[in-house]
């Protein structure tokens, strides 16, 4: 399945695969790790967040992937020596105390 996606407002070309053990995900022909592909009805409800502000298809990155823009193509002046956020995959859900 080959969709057009949109990430920190860059285009890509995401090309997903189904495959015994989950998916291969490959991401403007360069491969992506990833732990899960949800649609927008599972990602809302698994995640707990808003039907209607979900994409169509939610991919999740695995333990040591994130998905979106590195630093160098933003501008951090901004933060003022603060550091630049990504968003945890479930990996980062537990948190042990």
């Amino acid at each position: 399945m080959f969709y057009d996606v949109t990430i920190d407002g860059k285009s890509y070309r995401l090309e997903l695969t189904r495959a015994d053990e989950g998916w291969h995900c490959r991401l403007d022909g360069r491969e992506v790790q990833i732990d899960a592909v949800l649609t927008r009805a599972e990602a809302s409800t698994r995640f707990e967040l808003p039907y209607e502000r979900e994409a169509d298809l939610v991919v999740t990155g695995d333990r040591n992937t994130v998905i979106g823009a590195g630093a160098a193509e933003h501008d951090l002046s901004a933060l003022a020596g603060h550091r630049l956020r990504s968003h945890g995959g479930a990996y980062e859900q537990t948190v042990p105390f």
